[in-house]
């Protein structure tokens, strides 16, 4: 499943967790599950984090030259459903390697 539809998909569950929660609470109280709002607060966090790396990528995407920005999974990638991150490849090092200026394989693209 891509990042994308993933952030939708936890957007739109948390909306109907929080319209259940408005529209329905005092039915909710009345059966011991007063837990909607809770699990509202859960859930948009965890799409608005999602909207946040997704929106990174784009951006490093469309602003830097040189490698392609990888879209990364913790703990492991092979776990899509890990935390999510932006990884830059080959970020500058301000070292020098055998005597000689390392330069930035990053820059901002001219506009």
């Amino acid at each position: 499943i891509s990042l994308g539809r993933r952030t939708i998909f936890l957007w739109v569950l948390a909306v109907v967790c929080w319209v259940n929660d408005r529209v329905f609470c005092s039915w909710w109280a009345s059966i011991g599950f007063p837990y909607l709002h809770g699990a509202w607060h859960i859930l948009i966090f965890l799409a608005s984090y999602a909207a946040v790396v997704l929106f990174a990528y784009f951006e490093a995407k469309n602003k830097l030259c040189g490698p392609a920005p990888l879209l990364r999974f913790y703990p492991s990638n092979s776990f899509q459903l890990g935390i999510p991150f932006v990884e830059l490849d080959n970020i500058c090092k301000e070292k020098e390697v055998n005597g000689n200026d390392v330069s930035c394989k990053f820059r901002l693209k001219e506009m």
